[in-house]
């Protein structure tokens, strides 16, 4: 077995969807891969209650692929002709069940047609063996191929315990996933610790940036936040179970001169910031396109990341730091997670008191955003590829040095 990773296409399985108006961590290190070899990204599938839930914009842009006469798969990004994209047929809907024999049952038979549409994808592109990467969605970790696995890597993005709809069963999913896995990347040095338990292979890569898109924005300032006058404050990003709205509260009505914008969507679940609302220094400019973000966070102030500490949260890695620092910008944050070796350039705070002090700060200090600028660099997408790249080729090496050493093993 070679390890020149440019000659084994790599299977890429996750949550994430090419359509979804937001980035994630899948999908910006699917796109970098390819840049080197054929990657093949399996979409979570739809269920058959999805198609009476969902976008039917989302399910008309899959009915090609799940025409059995046509194929199931294709090409969503222009700048990246490797990246092929396989979209599963809809599955029967399984997660509300207890765990037991029934859910095993449909568990595995779903595994064995959604892996039954990959190894026919993988066949037109006249592959043999593969690398496979299952991002956060351990409960499709069974890989069910034909082909050769050279590898199999698991990926955790988060604490699985704190996402409602996979936690039910994903919890032991990804203990298993992760036993199983000949390599296991984290996005933060928490999962990491979590993880490292079951598998000593296991490696924090954090989450990156697309630094070009946001450092080399230029556009004039958003209209709707070029109506709210004085110091702005924001945050970017899902606006839910983890952000801390009692404190937040507590400060705006302190700090009435400053401004509190929110650019994102509200989770209709998990959202309690309805008091805020009632605030004149308090903003909810609703959710942007990936694409509109750069001129928000480069006209604001601050930006600010104001999560509860708990369980849940220090896990996180989360994206939007890099985004801010992309932009030159000061961070304000709780102490939810451990930032090393960005603390320096964050301003902590964890009371009404502390915040003050840090905002004024901020306010009267020489921010040095040329330096975040530079941290941001060091953290985009291709450098955090690369390490990944670096990884799985040192387990493709040490898997083919068995191999050769069984091999010799055997008597002729």
């Amino acid at each position: 077995m070679g390890n020149n990773l440019s000659e084994i296409p790599i299977v890429f399985q996750a949550m994430p969807r090419w359509d979804h108006p937001y980035e994630s961590t899948a999908i910006n290190i699917a796109k970098r891969l390819s840049k080197k070899r054929t990657v093949f990204y399996v979409e979570h599938p739809y269920t058959w209650k999805d198609l009476l839930t969902v976008d039917q914009s989302k399910i008309y842009n899959r009915l090609d692929c799940w025409n059995p006469f046509k194929q199931s798969y294709h090409k969503p990004y222009d700048n990246y002709q490797n990246l092929i994209y396989i979209v599963p047929s809809p599955q029967i809907p399984f997660n509300f069940l207890p765990e037991g024999n029934l859910f095993e049952a449909i568990r595995n038979n779903i595994n064995n047609k959604i892996w039954k549409t990959i190894d026919k994808v993988i066949d037109k592109f006249n592959y043999n063996k593969f690398i496979y990467i299952n991002s956060f969605d351990p409960v499709f970790a069974q890989v069910r191929s034909q082909k050769e696995l050279v590898a199999n890597i698991y990926q955790s993005v988060d604490n699985i315990s704190g996402e409602k709809y996979i936690a039910k069963h994903g919890i032991r999913a990804e203990k298993e996933a992760t036993i199983n896995a000949d390599l296991v990347l984290t996005t933060s040095k928490e999962l990491k610790n979590k993880l490292g338990f079951y598998n000593n292979q296991t490696h924090a890569i954090e989450n990156g940036v697309d630094y070009y898109h946001f450092a080399e924005n230029v556009d004039g300032i958003p209209e709707d936040l070029s109506k709210i006058e004085g110091i702005k404050i924001l945050y970017v990003g899902n606006i839910g179970l983890r952000i801390d709205y009692n404190l937040i509260e507590q400060i705006a009505k302190k700090f009435p001169q400053w401004n509190w914008v929110f650019v994102g969507p509200e989770d209709k679940r998990e959202f309690k910031g309805q008091r805020l609302k009632s605030l004149n220094n308090v903003y909810f400019l609703g959710k942007k396109s990936y694409s509109e973000l750069p001129p928000y966070i480069r006209f604001a102030d601050a930006c600010i990341l104001p999560f509860k500490c708990n369980e849940l949260t220090k896990c996180i890695y989360p994206l939007k730091i890099n985004e801010y620092f992309a932009c030159g910008k000061p961070v304000l944050s709780t102490s939810f997670s451990d930032f090393y070796p960005l603390s320096n350039e964050i301003n902590f705070f964890n009371s009404i008191d502390s915040f003050e002090s840090q905002m004024e700060d901020i306010i009267n200090s020489n921010n040095n955003s040329d330096r975040k600028k530079g941290f941001a660099l060091n953290n985009d997408w291709n450098s955090r590829t690369k390490q990944i790249e670096m990884l799985i080729s040192n387990v493709l090496v040490e898997k083919s040095s068995q191999k050769d050493r069984i091999q010799k093993s055997i008597p002729a």
